[in-house]
């Protein structure tokens, strides 16, 4: 990866990192991209505050890191985060993106029994069927177990993960690069673009 440094967030031109926390105020810094398994990767530190009416807002140190993807059609708009995390995020973003609403899987019971326990899938039900097809039971059985304080979104041709921690560990970006990569992986080949 090449490192360099910050990005101002309200500058269009500059706006290298997408994703739902760029919505939110704040500053981006250690901003990084390159290459890895066929990938391009971007990564950086975004602070921000979630806000919602009538609810005291919320300070955030994500770390965002960002996929693209090799499908040559656009994705549609999904966020897949864990029900007891990051709440007024997503009460903010329904807020903006009124089209989004809680995804309920037609089998649920073909998934990992604590993702619908544990987790929300937040897409616009116009495009539910593409959701399901993206969001199988094979990517639902990595995420239950691995990742109580990730955000995953998919959009376009990217795919981020977000995780709200001011100090991760080398091991955690590790972890995170590769479960990154595992679900990229999964989207293309679902895509067929791998």
């Amino acid at each position: 990866l090449v490192y360099f440094g910050s990005i101002d967030k309200s500058n269009n031109d500059e706006q290298l990192i997408r994703g739902i926390t760029l919505t939110t105020p704040g500053e981006d810094q250690y901003y990084s991209f390159g290459a890895h398994d066929g990938y391009d990767i971007a990564i950086v530190q975004r602070t921000g505050s979630a806000h919602f009416p009538g609810r005291r807002s919320t300070k955030h140190n994500w770390i965002v890191m960002q996929f693209d993807l090799h499908t040559a059609s656009p994705l549609p708009h999904v966020l897949i985060g864990h029900r007891d995390e990051a709440q007024l995020l997503y009460a903010s973003l329904l807020s903006i993106q009124r089209e989004l609403s809680e995804h309920v899987f037609a089998a649920p019971t073909d998934h990992h029994k604590q993702f619908p326990k544990q987790f929300i899938t937040l897409a616009s039900p116009a495009h539910a069927q593409m959701v399901e097809y993206i969001v199988s039971p094979e990517f639902t059985g990595a995420i239950v177990g691995h990742f109580r304080h990730l955000l995953i979104e998919i959009e376009g041709d990217s795919l981020y993960l977000f995780v709200d921690d001011p100090r991760p560990t080398v091991q955690f970006l590790d972890k995170m690069l590769h479960y990154g990569l595992v679900f990229a992986k999964h989207v293309d080949e679902r895509m067929g673009a791998r």
